[in-house]
This record gives structure tokens, C-alpha cells and sequence, in this order.
């Protein structure tokens, strides 16, 4: 499910109640849950485990980026 009308809404909200014409901080909100969400599975594992958990992600993250730039082209 997309996040964006969910975050529209929010700022909608917000800035109705408050009369703040922007909430820059609202689309990065899952950025920072991830970053956090990171830092405590680095702080449980073993320090070469979490890195290459880390980089078998990124070859994932990227092999799913290239099926689906040859698939849509």
C-alpha cells in the first residue's frame, strides 16, 4: 500500500490545525523508522553477520531493480 495518500492526509491535518503551510519532516518518517530498525539488528549480530545480511540485501535490492528495468523496457 502506497503511503503517499496517507501522508497527504496527515499534512492535510496538520496544517489545517495548525496553519503551517508545509510538514517537510512527514515523508521521511519511514527513512528514519529504517535507520533505527537498523542500528538495533546491527547492535544484536555479530558485526560481519549484519554486513553481509547488509550487502545480500543491496545485490537483492539491485537485481530486483534490474529485472524491472529489463522487464519494462
Amino acid at each position: 500500500m502506497p503511503l503517499t495518500p496517507l501522508i497527504r492526509f496527515a499534512t492535510g491535518i496538520l496544517m489545517g490545525a495548525t496553519w503551517i503551510a508545509a510538514l517537510p519532516a512527514v515523508p521521511y518518517s519511514p527513512a528514519f523508522a529504517g535507520m533505527f530498525l537498523g542500528q538495533w539488528v546491527r547492535d544484536k549480530l555479530p558485526q560481519e553477520a549484519f554486513r553481509r545480511c547488509f550487502f545480500a540485501g543491496l545485490v537483492v535490492l539491485g537485481a530486483y531493480m534490474a529485472f524491472r528495468a529489463w522487464q519494462l523496457s
